[in-house]
């Protein structure tokens, strides 16, 4: 196995268009991250059962402020090479641990971890991790926000597996744009209200919240419907909301005894502009 340098550094984009073995040569096991005292600590497993020798891999971990995004949002924090490895054969990486640079922002951040494999002379994205949220904040940092926020809790948005919608104005203003984690993509119906977006999570779970990035011109007054349905995608409930919407601003709706919940359909039921979203997070 040979390690590499350790970087934390703001990076251009990497190839990562997936391949043939992408379900085969994987990322095993939950794995985890620890943060703590300056310092990152990683465990997770490398498996090849693709029935082939493997060429050789890269172990890639990286942070990013906004939930979901790839590496060229973010910073990366290690990345280790290892040797080709024989069909049935698994490696832990056993709590490496890297110190976080002082240079590193501080704050809360979303770690991902991705699996890459060398072929014709490029990596290929192969599988992807994704470890949830780390606190990167610096202990004087704490020290001095801690009798401020001790009651405060961070929520985190929940991951969005799937998404439908009434209807997209282009292929490129689709509606995944709206669950990207990237406020610069948007979804476009292409029409006036009504128009609908439903959201499926990865897994059940309850709902306090949802927040959402408006797109719209020209502003004013906004009417929109939630519902919310279990996993046998039956109606468990609705919400009705209203206030006045201007580009770019981001509004959210606050719930209570959301339990279970593994899809919400967001109608906007009156708008003065086309109905689009730049981002629609869910906690």
């Amino acid at each position: 196995m040979k390690k590499l340098l350790v970087v934390i550094l703001y990076i251009s984009a990497i190839v990562c268009p997936g391949n043939l073995f992408a379900e085969k040569l994987r990322l095993k096991g939950y794995g985890h991250v620890i943060i703590e005292d300056g310092k990152i600590s990683l465990t997770i497993n490398v498996y090849n059962g693709s029935g082939r020798r493997s060429n050789s891999l890269k172990v890639l971990v990286w942070a990013t402020k906004v939930p979901y995004q790839d590496q060229i949002h973010g910073w990366i924090l290690f990345e280790e090479e290892f040797d080709p490895l024989t069909n049935k054969e698994e490696i832990k990486i056993n709590e490496i641990t890297r110190d976080i640079k002082s240079n590193f922002p501080s704050g809360f951040f979303y770690i991902t971890a991705t699996l890459y494999e060398y072929k014709n002379g490029t990596y290929y994205c192969v599988d992807k991790r994704e470890f949830g949220k780390g606190d990167f904040t610096r202990q004087s940092e704490k020290s001095k926000k801690s009798n401020e926020d001790d009651d405060e809790d961070e929520l985190v948005p929940l991951t969005i597996k799937d998404c439908s919608c009434s209807k997209e104005y282009k292929p490129e203003k689709k509606c995944a744009n709206a669950v990207d984690g990237n406020v610069e993509t948007e979804w476009i119906a292409g029409g006036f209200a009504p128009q609908w977006i439903k959201l499926t999570l990865r897994d059940s779970h309850s709902i306090s919240k949802i927040s959402w990035v408006n797109n719209m011109s020209p502003e004013g007054q906004v009417s929109m419907d939630f519902s919310f349905y279990n996993e046998y995608g039956n109606l468990v409930s609705t919400k009705t909301e209203a206030y006045y919407g201007k580009n770019g601003q981001t509004n959210s709706a606050t719930f209570s005894d959301l339990t279970n919940i593994r899809q919400i359909k967001v109608t906007v039921t009156k708008s003065p502009s086309w109905v689009s979203f730049k981002e629609i997070y869910v906690y």
